[in-house]
């Protein structure tokens, strides 16, 4: 998917001072990662940290690695 972005310049050049990385599609990606993260962090906490529909995932069982 392509996309236009205006990122102001002062920004750009915290976040490459910040990051190290100055390609502009890993910065908006990481950016966007972390967004993600964050709101679902949000989202979690506001359920009371339970997700009542969430299933167990079978997990190893001892001496079967």
């Amino acid at each position: 998917m392509y996309t236009t972005a205006y990122i102001k310049v002062i920004h750009y050049e915290v976040y490459i001072t910040y990051t190290c990385i100055k390609e502009r599609t890993a910065l908006v990606n990481l950016g966007l990662e972390a967004l993600i993260k964050m709101e679902s962090c949000k989202r979690l906490a506001k359920s009371g940290g339970t997700g009542k529909k969430f299933t167990m995932i079978p997990g190893r069982r001892n001496g079967n690695l």
